[in-house]
C-alpha cells in the first residue's frame, strides 16, 4: 500500500474579516483587530491511502454542524471522486471565546440551515476546498511517530481535583521521507473556558495557543483535536481575576509552560498510519422531562451554593442554577440520537464521541499499548452536549446542562470501545 499525506494552516479568521456573520456571545460587529487576542486557526490534513482519501479538518471554533460537513462535502465531491462521506472528518477546539457556526444550543447533527450561520458556513466552505486543492497537489510519502506527553501542574478535573482526567498531550508526527516534518497531529484535553465569559475579545484559548506554540517548536503545521475534556480544566480557570487582560497573560505563562513541558518530555518513536477505516454506532432516545423534579434539585442546588466557598465551584454551582432554572420552564420532551464513531489508521485508532465525553468515559477508550494507540476526540459534527457518567447526574454543571438520559453515556461509550478494539 501506499500511504501519503500533506497539512496546511490557513487563518480563516482575523481582524481583516468585516462580514457580519455570527460570533456566538460576541455582538459588536464589525470585527476589528481590537477584537483578537490572537488568530483563528483552520488546519487541514489531506491522507491518500492507495487512492482513496481522508480528509481531516480541525479548527479554532466553538462548535460545528453536520450542515457544514454536508456543505463541504457536496462542493469536494464535485472535484473528486476519491473522498467517501465518511472520510471527511471535521472537528473543533469548543474555544468558548470564539466564533459558533450556529444560532443556538441545537444538536450539532440535526441544525437546519435556519439554526445556522449560513454565511459564515459558506465562506469556511469555500477556504476547506480551496486548502483540499492545494493539499491535494502537495502529498507525499510519510512515515509516522507518536510522543505521548505527561503534562504535570496544568490540568485537573474542574468539579474535583481527586477525580479523573486526562493530563497526556499526544503528538502524532508525519515525517516526509528525506526526514522533513510534514505537520503533527496534537490531541489535549481540557476545555476551553479560560477567561470566557468576561473576556472582552476573541481567543483562541489553550488549545489554539499550544498549537501555534508547538507550530513554531517543531516547524511544522499542527491539526489540534480535544479529547475528554467535558469536566476538564486548567489551573488557570481555578484562580481567575477580574482583570481579562491580567488573565490573558496568565493564559499566555499557561501555554508556554505546556510548550515547555511538550520540547522537555516529548519522545517520539515510530508508529504505522496505512489506512482508514471507520465504523458507526447510533443510540436513539426519547424521553420527557418532569419539572417537579427538577425544582427539588434546584432546592438541593441552592443549598450547595449556600454552603460553598471556592470560588471556582461556585461559579460552575450558580452556571448550573441558571441552567435549571431555564429548563424548569419547558419544554420537558426531549429527542435525539448519539452517534459514536470509531477510526482506524493502522497502529492509531480513535473513539469519536458526539460531544463532550467526561474523563471517567474518555479514559475508558484510551490506552498506550506498544504500536496500538488508542485516543479520544470529540467536538465534531455529531455533537449532543455532555455526556456524562450515572454517579454525576444532578451533581455537577456537566449533568444539570446534559440533555442526554441517564446511562445512555456508558452504552455509547461501550459500543465505541468495542467497535475501537475490532479493528
Amino acid at each position: 500500500m501506499t500511504a501519503r499525506a500533506a497539512m496546511k494552516t490557513i487563518i480563516y479568521l482575523d481582524e481583516t474579516c468585516r462580514e457580519t456573520f455570527g460570533w456566538g456571545w460576541k455582538d459588536s460587529l464589525p470585527l476589528t483587530k481590537d477584537d483578537f487576542y490572537d488568530y483563528f486557526t483552520m488546519t487541514g490534513t489531506l491522507f491518500d491511502f492507495d487512492g482513496k482519501y481522508v480528509y481531516w479538518i480541525g479548527m479554532d471554533n466553538g462548535n460545528v454542524p453536520d450542515v457544514f460537513r454536508k456543505n463541504l462535502y457536496g462542493k469536494l465531491s464535485a472535484l473528486t471522486d476519491r473522498l467517501d462521506q465518511d472520510a471527511l472528518i471535521i472537528n473543533g477546539t469548543h474555544t468558548h471565546s470564539g466564533p459558533r457556526m450556529t444560532r443556538t444550543r441545537v444538536s450539532m447533527h440535526n441544525a437546519a440551515e435556519e439554526d445556522c450561520y449560513m454565511d459564515f458556513i459558506e465562506a469556511n466552505t469555500d477556504k476547506a476546498v480551496q486548502m483540499f486543492k492545494e493539499l491535494e497537489g502537495q502529498l507525499q510519502e510519510f512515515t509516522s511517530q507518536i510522543a505521548v506527553v505527561p503534562i504535570e501542574g496544568c490540568y485537573g478535573n474542574r468539579n474535583s481535583l481527586d477525580l479523573p482526567a486526562d493530563k497526556d498531550v499526544n503528538l502524532i508526527a508525519l515525517n516526509a521521507l528525506n526526514g522533513d516534518r510534514i505537520g503533527i497531529l496534537m490531541e489535549l484535553t481540557t476545555h476551553s473556558t479560560i477567561i470566557f465569559p468576561k473576556n472582552p475579545k476573541m481567543t483562541t484559548d489553550l488549545v489554539g495557543n499550544v498549537r501555534t506554540k508547538v507550530s513554531g517548536l517543531f516547524d511544522c503545521p499542527v491539526l489540534p483535536f480535544v479529547g475528554c475534556a467535558g469536566d476538564s480544566s486548567t489551573r488557570l480557570t481555578r484562580q481567575r481575576s477580574n482583570d481579562p487582560a491580567l488573565d490573558y497573560s496568565e493564559l499566555m505563562r499557561l501555554t508556554n509552560e505546556i510548550t515547555a513541558q511538550i520540547k522537555d518530555k516529548a519522545v517520539f518513536e515510530d508508529v504505522v498510519i496505512d489506512r482508514f477505516e471507520t465504523e458507526s454506532v447510533e443510540l436513539q432516545y426519547s424521553y420527557t422531562l418532569n419539572p417537579e423534579t427538577m425544582k427539588k434539585r434546584l432546592v438541593k442546588l441552592e443549598q450547595q451554593i449556600a454552603g460553598e466557598t471556592n470560588p471556582q465551584q461556585l461559579r460552575l454551582l450558580l452556571q448550573s442554577k441558571e441552567s435549571l432554572e431555564k429548563r424548569i420552564l419547558g419544554p420537558f420532551d426531549a429527542q435525539d440520537t448519539l452517534i459514536g464513531r470509531a477510526y482506524n489508521f493502522g497502529e492509531i485508532k480513535i473513539g469519536v464521541f458526539p460531544g463532550e465525553p467526561v474523563a471517567s468515559l474518555g479514559l475508558q477508550i484510551i490506552s498506550h499499548q506498544p504500536h496500538d494507540h488508542h485516543l479520544v476526540m470529540g467536538y465534531t459534527p455529531d455533537g449532543v452536549g455532555y455526556l456524562v457518567e450515572i454517579g454525576e447526574y444532578g451533581k455537577n454543571f456537566e449533568s444539570i446542562n446534559s440533555k442526554i438520559p441517564v446511562g445512555l453515556p456508558e452504552v455509547l461509550t461501550w459500543m465505541i470501545k468495542n467497535k475501537v478494539e475490532e479493528f
